[in-house]
């Protein structure tokens, strides 16, 4: 049975209802365990492109890697929308995070949680040795994908790494991936499924 909850008064029934001659409808029944408020910080944009992040990193992180305390994760793309959601919940499960972004963006990144990195500056091998001792992550998260899934490959620990990729389509050379025994996952989330 569906339950009924008055979302009155928020933003999204402030608007007008559309004309008759539109396809669309002024209400509709759901589920009420389905909705949530649209917090006051966000516009609507950004509110309706949240659920789709969170789902994207979730399932990248948390279903696939199986993300955990005490792991060290490099998110590719930190300041971007998935990746940025993607930095707080590695965080927030307790692994160490660290992310690449460009200079202007390292200063989001280290208020989420994660440890900068200036992919501009700094090559994977460098961020590897400086950050793993050379040992590699034990969860890459690709947000960006063509060479930086290439570079995952690279980054990520011998034997027991991981690495997932929302956007590994293309051509890629796995070689460096096998020779790490490392495994590999990739996802896709698609708001228009």
């Amino acid at each position: 049975m569906t339950s009924r909850r008055s979302f009155s008064g928020s933003t999204a029934t402030d608007r007008p209802p559309p004309s008759a001659a539109s396809a669309r409808t002024w209400s509709t029944a759901v589920d009420a365990r389905l909705l949530a408020r649209k917090p006051a910080t966000l516009s609507m944009r950004e509110a309706a492109a949240l659920p789709l992040a969170v789902i994207t990193a979730w399932e990248g992180l948390v279903d696939r890697a199986g993300v955990r305390a005490g792991q060290k994760v490099l998110v590719h793309g930190g300041a971007g929308g998935v990746g940025s959601v993607a930095v707080q919940i590695a965080a927030a499960r307790g692994a160490e995070v660290f992310a690449t972004a460009s200079a202007a963006r390292t200063p989001l990144v280290r208020r989420l949680g994660a440890v900068p990195i200036d992919y501009t500056s700094v090559p994977v091998e460098r961020y590897v040795a400086e950050h793993t001792g050379g040992a590699g992550f034990d969860i890459v998260f690709d947000t960006v994908g063509g060479p930086v899934l290439d570079a995952s490959f690279e980054a990520v620990r011998t034997y027991t790494g991981h690495v997932v990729s929302a956007l590994g389509w293309g051509t890629h050379a796995l070689a460096p991936l096998s020779f790490r025994a490392a495994t590999y996952s990739g996802i896709f989330t698609c708001c228009r499924c």
